[in-house]
């Protein structure tokens, strides 16, 4: 999912002032997603996250509460939380950021220490005694032990690219050979390592307690190419950074306006039943199989499954195979969805592992509109792996399929995912998915963030856009089913 330069620069100077979309977050399950290790291991880096509305954005450019002079992405992360927006337009059920922080003036900074739990949380508002900028690099600074492991002493200078209001840390010292100092130092300074007044290696300050200066394993020919590689790779991971923030956020945004875009075919966008005997049988029976032949999924791409922690594996069908089960089944989803389908995907049996999760989300617009999960096989411990499905209304419920069973979806409207860790050991499912064969008008414009509907553009973003209004929480957001177009097509 890319985003071209010229649309982020127009939206983080534009509409959304000094904050560039990829910062903003609009939900716990969408912060939970982005900073937190799905094993309950804490956050993944340090975070920020201001806490603001419209009516004290003016406080917000008054006390310089942004990113710009915090370390980059890749060291620490930066989030935006608009509370009104938040609230009117998140038409699904979800936890209030600013109360699980306990959060009662606007603006509020929270920052989340690397590898801690929410409620370990530092708060800064406009009644401190020190700026955002002092507080923040307060938090960031810390003492670091850094051992000589070389035979030779060395001097150590100190380097910072960030303006700040901290105290200074020593901007040298000696270290003679196999020994070891504690030192005050702050996250992504870096550290100039000297070798009889010879430029020799340096380091960037990361998250460790303690930096090691070893033997270097290229030859510098003097500092300021060091620095020069250091910035391109740090550029290059802070790209990294931006897109997995971005993708999060991307998700996140087709779940609050596709829903509400794309009209459904059914009155509830879900229905459990059993997977005709025979397919099932021959299914099992090919993955009993065949099982042994998995293979690893190869970077999905997709940020709604934490594959680059916890692999899937993919236990591929024959073509036969595909065309019998697709052709077995479409006759049943095209009777639920009173449509004609055409099959758009049918990917084999996947595998989901220990720590596994998959996070909410909904389906490609354009080809996964009527789809269907089939149950295979499964391996659970203590606790099962419910489904979770977003209904029309916002409600968020737990569907629960067995070995055998199978699961009717409208997936490009119903919100749906696997949310909570994965703790048995196996998981098997195979997915089924379809387009209505005429009449489906409904595009993704991943370039430009929206989606195309009847002809007419509608950005994600801003998610308050006046050309969407906000679905009723109890009304729900069910649009009429075109009956009487599809009378022709049945």
């Amino acid at each position: 999912m890319k985003l071209l330069l010229s649309f982020s620069v127009l939206f983080a100077v534009g509409i959304f002032g000094e904050h560039h979309p990829s910062e903003y977050v609009y939900s716990e399950e969408q912060l939970y997603d982005t900073i937190m290790w799905p094993e309950g291991r804490g956050t993944i880096r340090p975070a920020f996250v201001l806490f603001t509305d419209p009516e004290h954005e003016p406080e917000v450019q008054k006390y310089s509460i942004n990113s710009y002079a915090l370390p980059p992405i890749n060291y620490v992360a930066f989030f935006v939380h608009d509370n009104v927006t938040s609230k009117q337009y998140l038409w699904y059920e979800t936890s209030s950021l600013p109360d699980i922080f306990k959060i009662e003036v606007f603006p509020s900074v929270v920052y989340l220490p690397m590898n801690k739990q929410w409620n370990e949380a530092v708060i800064w508002t406009p009644k401190n005694s020190k700026s955002f900028l002092e507080w923040s690099w307060e938090l960031l600074g810390a003492e670091r032990t850094i051992i000589n492991t070389l035979r030779n002493p060395v001097e150590v200078q100190f380097e910072s690219r960030l303006e700040r209001d901290t105290p200074k840390v020593p901007t040298s010292f000696k270290l003679g050979a196999g020994e070891q100092i504690t030192k005050f130092c702050y996250l992504s300074d870096r550290a100039l390592v000297y070798e009889q007044e010879k430029f020799l290696e340096g380091y960037a300050i990361g998250h460790a307690d303690v930096l090691e200066i070893k033997a270097p394993s290229y030859i510098w020919k003097e500092k300021n190419i060091w620095l020069t590689a250091l910035d391109k790779s740090e550029e290059e991971q802070m790209k990294i950074g931006e897109q997995i923030s971005w993708n999060h956020a991307y998700r996140t945004l087709l779940q609050v306006k596709q829903p509400r875009l794309v009209h459904n075919f059914t009155a509830s966008g879900y229905l459990k039943r059993k997977i005709p005997s025979a397919i099932y049988k021959r299914l099992k029976r090919f993955y009993d199989k065949h099982s042994s032949q998995r293979r690893v999924e190869q970077n999905i791409g997709d940020s709604h499954i934490n594959q680059n922690q916890f692999n899937t594996t993919l236990v591929q069908l024959d073509e036969d195979e595909r065309i019998i089960v697709g052709s077995h089944l479409k006759p049943i989803l095209e009777r639920w969805c009173s449509c004609k389908l055409e099959q758009t995907a049918f990917y084999g049996i996947r595998e989901y592992h220990k720590g596994a999760v998959l996070r909410n989300h909904v389906d490609r617009v354009s080809t996964h509109v009527i789809s269907t999960i089939l149950q295979i096989h499964q391996e659970l411990e203590k606790d099962d792996w419910y489904l979770e499905v977003v209904e029309f209304d916002g409600t968020r419920k737990e569907v629960r399929l067995e070995a055998g069973e199978m699961l009717l979806y409208e997936s490009a409207k119903l919100i749906h995912g696997r949310p909570k860790l994965f703790n048995g050991r196996i998981f098997a499912n195979a997915f089924l998915h379809f387009r209505p064969v005429s009449d489906w008008n409904y595009k993704a414009d991943e370039q430009v963030s929206g989606l195309h509907v009847n002809g007419t553009f509608v950005p994600l973003y801003p998610i308050d856009d006046s050309t969407l209004q906000p679905a009723p929480m109890n009304g729900g957001i069910l649009t009429p089913i075109r009956l009487s177009q599809l009378k022709d097509e049945l």
